[in-house]
């Protein structure tokens, strides 16, 4: 079993303030999840404390029907014991090793055979499309070689779990987009557990199997990318994982609600709040038609991106970014019809 199970987890490095603030997480056997949100919300952290890097201030964690961390009773089970791999950001391959001798090191550090060695690591080079590279040093080597480099030196210590820390951001937009899919398919092969921490909204939609969305230490909200993106739990999940509008309307009923011009629309979700509220509407979600529409606007900008046109139309000063399809042309000053397809309600606050 290589489930990983965070138990109302908390972090504090002052004792005032959470890095991590109650994490209750069950990651399954063999799932993907990735941990997403801005700078400073307490992925890494939930990550280094995942590996034994550091310990919680208050509750456990579990790698299998094993607990590895419970500062209550003293429990911290080291790195080495707990059965992972963990891939960094900056890859830390050795430069004066040369790709055997990197993915060879922890072995070697576990005082291996020889012959185990050799074995294990040919098959984790394999498993990464390295065969064949032994001899090379890092300098011969491109970024994304390296990273794959970094990637067998953790599977080859068999883990039940591993751990990646933003891996692909130090790689350009094509070889990342290639590198994603790469370790998506290396992950199905092999079946391991993996939790992968990045603020790429792109990489977590494309690879995950759940998404945790975390901010300031708070988890938002866990479910799949669907259903992250669909039905976010609340504004600050609306705003972070894609391009979303916001804007004030009044709730009438469970199904309905007032939009400022007075138009009335059905959310995707019904909602059982009173008064006022934040509605969240995709720009895809928007179509613009000549007359009719929920609301009336202006078109400001429209921006050619291949697959779509990308449209910024004020609506009584109010910016609304709206992406059509390419044969849908208006032109800068066209007043328009902004006809609501879907759309989600949240709390004011």
């Amino acid at each position: 079993m290589s489930q990983v199970i965070f138990e109302h987890v908390y972090k504090s490095f002052d004792g005032n303030t959470y890095a991590v603030n109650d994490m209750h997480v069950q990651i399954e056997d063999g799932e993907f999840v990735s941990f997403l949100g801005p700078s400073g919300c307490g992925k890494t952290t939930s990550l280094r404390m995942i590996a034994g890097f550091m310990n919680p201030t208050k509750g456990k964690i579990y790698i299998g029907d094993r607990v590895v961390s419970d500062p209550e009773h003293g429990t911290l089970l080291p790195p080495e014991t707990r059965r992972i791999g963990m891939v960094f950001q900056s890859y830390a391959v050795w430069p004066h090793m040369n790709v055997f001798k990197n993915v060879a090191y922890p072995l070697k550090i576990q005082k291996v055979s020889r012959t185990d060695i050799q074995k294990r690591v040919r098959l984790a080079l394999e498993m990464v499309h390295l065969e064949g590279m032994e001899t090379r040093f890092p300098h011969q080597l491109s970024g994304g070689q390296q990273q794959r480099v970094a990637l067998a030196r953790a599977l080859v210590m068999e883990p039940e779990v591993l751990l990646l820390d933003e891996p692909l951001s130090n790689l350009d937009a094509k070889l990342r987009e290639k590198m994603r899919f790469e370790i998506k398919e290396l992950q199905s092969r092999i079946h391991v557990t993996v939790i992968y921490v990045t603020h790429d909204q792109a990489e977590a939609m494309a690879m995950s199997d759940r998404i945790v969305v975390m901010n300031k230490g708070v988890t938002h909200q866990i479910g799949s990318p669907r259903q992250i993106y669909e039905t976010p739990a609340d504004d600050f999940v609306a705003g972070f994982i894609g391009l979303t509008n916001f804007m004030k309307c009044e709730i009438i009923d469970q199904h309905r609600v007032r939009l400022p011009n007075g138009a009335e629309i059905e959310p995707a979700v019904a909602t059982d709040q009173q008064g006022e509220a934040l509605l969240s509407v995709r720009p895809e979600k928007i179509y613009l038609v000549k007359n009719g529409g929920d609301l009336q606007g202006t078109v400001k900008r429209r921006t050619y991106l291949g697959n779509v046109l990308d449209y910024l139309v004020d609506v009584d000063g109010t910016d609304i970014r709206v992406s059509s399809e390419p044969h849908i042309i208006f032109n800068e000053g066209d007043t328009v019809g902004l006809d609501i397809k879907r759309c989600v309600v949240f709390n004011m606050k």
